[in-house]
């Protein structure tokens, strides 16, 4: 069975994007971004790339299968920002990895109008959202950050951009304002699963990650991984049961920004790392926030089930949904 195609912009090629997009500040060259994609199997909007108007290129759009458009767009030189609809082929689909073709809805930007804090929260995966007015190409867009309401935009239109930061995808819609057309673009970080420890239930962790369209890691040990890096869409698994091996990177992770943080083990194995954690330093608040045992009580029966029940939870607990069956619950079912 072909897999669909997901995003893999990793820390690296996100460092090159940012810096590409310093160096080429004042040149003729433009961001564009994934918008809304119909079709093309599972895929999200969210997407980066940067063309300048010799054909340079750095990041990646539907695995490429947009390149020759989308260089001749660059190329176009068009002032301000502005809306490209480009269809894809079948044949150009697979050839990309995706499932099939589609439809894609893209913004193409020139560079120096898209707000350096903005490449800031890029760089930090930090998520964050652009608001551009379409009617007013030449204006640049204006940043929002979560729990921001400061930003210089219109109430009914930040309140969409924070909506949105507060999803679980990236995310883009167009809203009518008193100001004209207003896109309306959420970047949330590509979440990542770090997996710690020597157990092979690592590696079910792992692959299972990657087919979520997250960024699986695995650390044989504990000082593998820097917990400062830990984002709030990243989730941190200790799967070694040593105390003294863990307990560091524990301790770093429950006072950092790490989504979610989990250790596996039985109660009595969790009850002495709760101690040890304690003996640390660590607080009672900062404690609450480790899973231990980590995941959701679905009875595994083998590693498989267990990594499914671990993902489960941090899919929950990310969402902000609580883990029950869709037919006990009223309202609208995200998606």
């Amino acid at each position: 069975m072909q897999r669909a195609y997901h995003d893999r912009m990793r820390n690296e090629d996100r460092e090159a994007l940012v810096v590409t997009a310093r160096d080429l500040a004042g040149h003729a060259a433009v961001a564009v971004r994934t918008v809304q994609l119909d079709g093309l199997g599972a895929t999200d909007a969210g997407e980066i790339a940067i063309f300048d108007h010799s054909g340079v290129r750095v990041g990646t759009i539907l695995g490429g299968a947009l390149d020759d458009a989308l260089t001749a767009a660059a190329r176009d030189q068009v002032p301000g920002t502005r809306l490209v609809e480009l269809d894809v082929s079948g044949e150009e689909a697979v050839a990309a990895g995706l499932t099939c073709g589609g439809h894609a809805s893209l913004v193409v930007q020139p560079i120096d109008q898209v707000p350096g804090r903005w490449w800031d929260a890029v760089a930090a995966r930090e998520p964050v959202a652009l608001v551009t007015n379409l009617d007013a190409p030449h204006l640049g867009s204006v940043v929002v950050e979560p729990g921001r309401t400061d930003a210089p935009v219109a109430p009914p239109v930040l309140d969409r951009a924070l909506e949105l930061l507060a999803g679980g995808r990236s995310r883009s819609v167009v809203e009518d304002s008193a100001d004209g057309r207003m896109l309306v673009e959420s970047l949330l970080p590509r979440p990542r699963l770090f997996a710690v420890g020597r157990a092979e239930l690592a590696a079910d962790l792992v692959e299972l990650a990657t087919w979520l369209g997250w960024e699986g890691v695995r650390a044989a040990e504990a000082a593998e991984v820097a917990a400062d890096t830990l984002g709030p869409r990243d989730a941190l698994i200790v799967l070694d049961h040593g105390l003294q091996a863990t307990g560091p990177l524990l301790v770093a992770a429950l006072r950092g920004r790490a989504g979610y943080v989990g250790a596996l083990g039985s109660r009595t194995t969790q009850r002495k790392r709760r101690d040890h954690l304690l003996g640390l330093g660590v607080t009672d608040a900062e404690l609450a926030r480790l899973h231990g045992p980590a995941g959701l009580d679905l009875g595994p029966a083998n590693r498989a089930e267990i990594a499914l029940s671990i993902c489960a939870e941090i899919t929950a607990m990310r969402s902000g949904r609580t883990a029950v069956a869709l037919r006990d619950t009223e309202g609208h079912i995200r998606t």
